[in-house]
């Protein structure tokens, strides 16, 4: 009975002893999981405002003058939220400050008679980009930064139908992704800068004065140190030349790969010196495929395919330091015609089946 009685007073003292350790444990936490019951302050808003969901501006609430409907004057982004119609004596949207986005949202900036630029940028800008949309109609050019803007880029536009050119823009600008069809003028005036995966189709009249030419592609590169690019661009059945960089002393320094020449009613592609002209296509232009001009040197002329021309390849008898290798001429009347003082590769004629080449740098024609 003692032993019974000792082992209940010993398990009584252990619960007693579990319990107050519990207890322990427990209090501290339930004190503090109720937390303060001061409130932490005044309702704050947990909604964003109107212009942090749309930060930019809509450029037809912004006022016009005597000259344009619409201005921007400030550095920022802007945007369509509808087409903008045109009025005679005026530009459609004028830029006037530098560091500007203008995406015109998928819409269009449609001219008519008697107006100025769908869209023109004014005085010493840079860093302004356009983006998005159509530009048709105008009496002028679609789009003009050409003055003294400078480091523009042009994104995802169509320039169509307009009295001067479809894009007449300043040196170091960037043209990506966009088309110029059937204006009066050139399709791209560029002065300097990178033209790449662009169509120009259709541009120039008859009736266009020669002096501003009516090309596809036309890099001006007067007295220009930048280097220029065209780079996967169709240029088709312009009035003058598909891709132009020779116009303008001295015209130098581009490279112009991976395109298609094609229709022009004079050449296809046209340089000056120092252009760099590889794997292009150039199709049935009425007077030469690819045509070195003037007194041109220093280009290199390399894996093109030049077909259905009166003159294939065509180094004017001025011309001289340039090179030749690794073309293919097609059914042209003439396939390679080269001064003596320039590089060519063996030409081989008609070279039938099972042929040897007799080098890697050799130029074919058949």
């Amino acid at each position: 009975m003692k032993t019974d009685r000792s082992s209940k007073n010993c398990s009584v003292k252990l619960m007693a002893a579990c319990l107050t350790t519990l207890a322990m444990l427990a209090g501290p936490t339930a004190a503090s999981a109720q937390g303060s019951l001061t409130p932490p302050g005044a309702p704050a808003p947990t909604f964003k405002t109107l212009h942090q969901v749309e930060p930019r501006a809509d450029v037809q609430r912004l006022p016009g003058d005597a000259t344009s409907l619409y201005i921007i004057s400030a550095p920022g982004s802007y945007y369509l939220t509808t087409n903008v119609l045109g009025v005679p004596g005026k530009h459609g949207i004028s830029i006037r400050a530098s560091d500007v986005t203008l995406d015109l949202n998928g819409f269009a900036v449609l001219g008519g008679a008697g107006t100025l630029d769908g869209i023109t940028v004014l005085g010493a800008r840079s860093n302004v980009e356009i983006r998005t949309g159509n530009i048709e109609g105008w009496s002028g050019d679609g789009v003009n930064s050409a003055a003294s803007v400078s480091e523009c880029r042009f994104v995802n536009l169509r320039s169509a139908s307009n009295g001067g050119n479809g894009f007449n823009l300043g040196p170091r600008s960037v043209v990506s992704e966009c088309q110029a069809a059937t204006n009066r003028f050139n399709g791209v005036r560029i002065a300097s800068g990178i033209v790449k995966n662009c169509t120009t189709t259709g541009n120039g009249t008859a009736t266009n004065p020669p002096a501003i030419g009516a090309h596809g592609i036309f890099i001006i590169g007067a007295g220009s140190t930048d280097g220029d690019v065209v780079k996967d661009c169709v240029a088709g059945y312009n009035f003058l030349d598909g891709i132009n960089v020779a116009v303008a002393a001295p015209g130098k320094g581009a490279t112009i790969s991976d395109c298609v020449a094609k229709g022009n009613l004079s050449d296809g592609i046209e340089v000056a010196n120092h252009c760099f002209i590889r794997g292009n296509t150039v199709l049935d232009n009425t007077v030469v495929g690819i045509h070195v001009a003037g007194m041109g040197t220093g280009n290199r002329i390399e894996e093109n395919h030049v077909a259905l021309h009166p003159t294939g390849y065509l180094l004017d008898p001025m011309t001289m330091g340039n090179l030749v290798i690794k073309n293919s001429s097609q059914g042209n009347a003439v396939g390679y015609l080269a001064p003596a003082g320039n590089h060519v590769a063996v030409i081989v004629v008609a070279p039938g089946l099972g042929f040897a080449a007799p080098s890697p740098w050799t130029n074919f024609e058949y």
